[in-house]
């Protein structure tokens, strides 16, 4: 696992599991927990698990909002999916030189939908 998800799972003190799960992994608000299914390669654990920060981070204290209309969960899942865009965005930074970063290919290379590249493209603009 990548030093900045653990340097982030350790400031936000949440203990970190693995078990078959029917979805990517789940934030037990409760127990400051993140569950990550344990089928998936590393990669996809990474983007689970700082998604799964992304509400830990953004929403602690609000789960009982996330059920309360679908309007909220909605909001809530884009808040943490842009959490962890932001997040692999500052090391993709690292990785390339400012002329080859793009944000189509930031979102191919990570399996993330193109829709995001609106927000990408913001993000980038702020982190250069």
């Amino acid at each position: 696992m990548d030093s900045r998800i653990k340097a982030l799972l350790s400031e936000q003190q949440i203990t970190l599991k693995y078990d078959e799960l029917d979805c990517g992994g789940l934030y037990v608000d409760k127990l400051n927990w993140i569950i990550v299914d344990n089928r998936l390669n590393e990669h996809e654990q990474e983007k689970v698990i700082l998604h799964e920060l992304g509400h830990a981070a953004k929403q602690k204290g609000l789960s009982n909002l996330y059920n309360a209309t679908t309007a909220l969960h909605t909001k809530m899942e884009a808040e943490a999916n842009r959490f962890m865009i932001r997040e692999e965005l500052e090391n993709y930074r690292s990785e390339y030189d400012e002329a080859e970063l793009s944000p189509v290919k930031f979102l191919e290379s990570f399996g993330l939908p193109l829709a995001f590249e609106p927000y990408v493209s913001k993000v980038l603009s702020e982190l250069l």
